[in-house]
């Protein structure tokens, strides 16, 4: 109370406020579940509109809410039903957790009579990942044959060659002078995340030349078009590690070269910048400034996500901040 008198004194309100005639329409929906939240937000929405605004303040959401489209909304071009404006992270993406995978099998592996076998689970899952399931189906059925057949815990790396799945599985000896080996270590995932995209951009291609696309279909167009947005993003993170590694010229296991990857992504944000104007418009928190809407829907307006609950990173405890009116905890509300 006393806080809120001292700002009140401070920012006095003008003299001329005029009082608020009407107020907006609020409807609160309890639901627990992320799905659950995509489809209800849909429920209240009659139209594909640009004055209409879904507001993610957890980017997490972002993909269930693609997935989640009703028919209805897309209409006959199902890329432009929704705008997104917004920046997700990319370690959230599908192409971070396929490499988490890859680097799990690596880890795994082992070489026993000048060769080298990875566990089968760790293959397994690989090959289960949706981004192989989606673009490369027929390998990763004939891979799985090839497994079955063997009927062995440790598979040979020799069964990926020449298979789309090759550099992924590319191994090398931990020696003191390996530099170039864990240059072209690098090249190779490099390789197969620019077929991946190239493979994904000739599948977005021939679904922007059929005039007939369904709505399953249109659902796909957008989830893979941010796919390709992340890939994009991870080439570019294993060109600077590729770029160091070649510079400082020192020996870098296998696995550590994913830890480095991994803590090169934890922080990297991949921007959307849609074009207000066009279908729903979909925006993070600060996305939403300065711009009208007549009809705004909240996911995920929980407690300590909307506002974020953030900690202050300090040696001074509390106490000494509030008496020498430094920020506290306590204004984090």
């Amino acid at each position: 109370k006393t806080m809120i008198t001292t700002l009140a004194k401070t920012f006095a309100p003008p003299m001329d406020i005029t009082p608020v005639a009407s107020f907006p329409s609020v409807t609160v929906h309890n639901i627990p579940s992320v799905i659950g939240q995509a489809k209800c937000v849909f429920e209240n929405i009659s139209k594909v509109s640009p004055s209409t605004a879904i507001v993610l303040p957890d980017e997490a959401l972002l993909e269930p809410l693609l997935t989640s489209l009703p028919d209805d909304l897309l209409g006959d071009n199902p890329t432009r039903a929704i705008n997104i404006t917004m920046g997700y992270p990319l370690r959230k993406s599908n192409i971070v957790t396929l490499m988490h995978l890859v680097a799990t099998a690596h880890k795994h592996a082992m070489f026993k009579n000048n060769k080298f076998y990875f566990y089968r689970e760790d293959v397994r899952d690989i090959l289960s990942h949706p981004i192989i399931k989606t673009v490369y189906t027929a390998a990763a059925i004939s891979i799985n044959n090839a497994i079955d057949s063997l009927k062995e815990f440790n598979i040979p790396a020799h069964i990926f060659v020449g298979t789309p799945l090759e550099p992924i599985f590319t191994t090398f000896h931990t020696t003191m002078n390996q530099v170039e080996e864990v240059k072209n270590f690098i090249t190779a995932l490099e390789a197969f995340c620019n077929d991946v995209l190239k493979r994904i951009e000739v599948r977005l291609s021939d679904n922007n030349d059929d005039d007939d696309i369904n709505d399953d279909e249109g659902k796909k167009v957008k989830t893979i078009s941010l796919q390709g947005a992340f890939i994009k993003k991870y080439m570019g993170v294993l060109t600077q590690l590729r770029i160091a590694i070649s510079n400082v010229g020192l020996p870098v296991h296998d696995t550590t070269i994913f830890h480095l990857i991994d803590r090169m992504t934890s922080g990297a944000i991949v921007p959307f910048d849609g074009h207000y104007g066009v279908g729903i418009q979909v925006m993070g928190l600060l996305e939403t400034r300065c711009i009208d809407f007549d009809n705004i829907n909240i996911l995920s307006a929980n407690e300590d996500m909307l506002p974020r609950r953030s900690s202050i990173q300090s040696l001074i405890p509390d106490r000494f901040r509030a008496a020498f009116n430094m920020p506290t905890t306590a204004l984090n509300d």
